[in-house]
């Protein structure tokens, strides 16, 4: 971690170097400019500039994260590329082998480099932990193996997850997302990458977790008047107490003028069928543009 010792006179730099060299999201960085937290000035196209100045005293004065702030005097300020291409392979590999660091840094690099939570949740941490699930399935992977792989890919995304909680809280005025999972079902996962993709968006989120019985998500409900309210299924133990739990829950939802959206492996056609929701989604990118939606009714 180093400081620079001349500041440039006017030099400005785009949010993605900032992002690089205080080893936060390039989201991170805009919603702090949008918040006017950082001050920065909009070229004729719209694009953010940020005067190298501005970042070190405000990144001293609320004591950011930082990794490198030379990278904002000009010193090896050259972004490499990143390769998108063999991030799942090269992430699955490092699950096999019990590579929490790397798992870490690879995650933080394609967030940095552009990639969003919700492309990172469907291209990188979907197909892998399938995969992983696929070769225990096989035989080709020991039971302990798929456990530990799916401790790595957690810890991966909590690495992220910290990063996008450092620009600090959320303004109250922004939409509100509350979910988890329904009793009996334990899969963090899931509804870490959901509570994550709302945070990459600028929503508040309040992520209930797994396993959470009907009566608790509507008190959560009242409590919270949230926006949107979701539900992960990748387990279900009754599906006949489910689906009545459920409906009483949508019936709430409903009548308080909340979007419900639902998805997870574990909501079948069958299911779906006897089932009322605003939204189904099969892949993150699929909420993110409901989310989107919800959004842009409200502006």
């Amino acid at each position: 971690m180093t400081t620079p010792q001349l500041i440039p006179e006017r030099r400005y730099v785009s949010p993605q170097l900032v992002a690089r060299a205080l080893g936060v999201s390039e989201t991170t960085v805009k919603r702090w400019v949008d918040e006017e937290k950082l001050p920065a000035q909009r070229t004729e196209g719209g694009h953010r500039k940020i005067l190298v100045s501005d970042v070190l005293t405000y990144a001293n004065q609320r004591n950011w994260p930082r990794v490198d702030l030379n990278l904002l005097l000009g010193k090896d300020a050259t972004i490499q590329p990143f390769d998108f291409a063999t991030l799942p392979d090269r992430f699955y590999d490092t699950l096999l082998v019990d590579d929490a660091d790397e798992a870490r840094m690879l995650i933080l690099s394609a967030h940095q480099a552009g990639m969003e939570v919700a492309r990172i949740a469907d291209d990188v941490i979907a197909p892998v932990m399938a995969r992983v699930g696929h070769g225990w399935a096989g035989g080709q992977l020991d039971v302990y193996e798929e456990h530990r792989a799916t401790q790595v890919c957690l810890s991966a995304l909590l690495g992220l997850k910290a990063k996008l909680e450092s620009g600090g809280e959320v303004p109250p005025g922004r939409l509100l997302a509350i979910g988890g999972g329904p009793e009996f079902d334990h899969y963090i996962l899931a509804n870490l990458l959901i509570e994550m993709t709302f945070r990459d968006m600028g929503w508040r989120v309040l992520n209930i977790g797994p396993n959470t019985p009907f009566a608790s998500f509507r008190r959560a409900m009242l409590d919270s008047k949230p926006n949107l309210i979701w539900l992960s299924c990748s387990y279900l133990a009754d599906v006949e107490g489910f689906l009545a739990g459920y409906e009483a829950m949508y019936h709430e939802a409903a009548l308080q003028g909340i979007a419900v959206t639902v998805g997870g492996r574990a909501l079948t056609d069958s299911i779906r069928q006897r089932m009322t929701f605003t939204h189904h989604g099969d892949r993150m990118s699929h909420l993110v543009a409901f989310a989107r939606q919800i959004a842009a009714q409200r502006r």
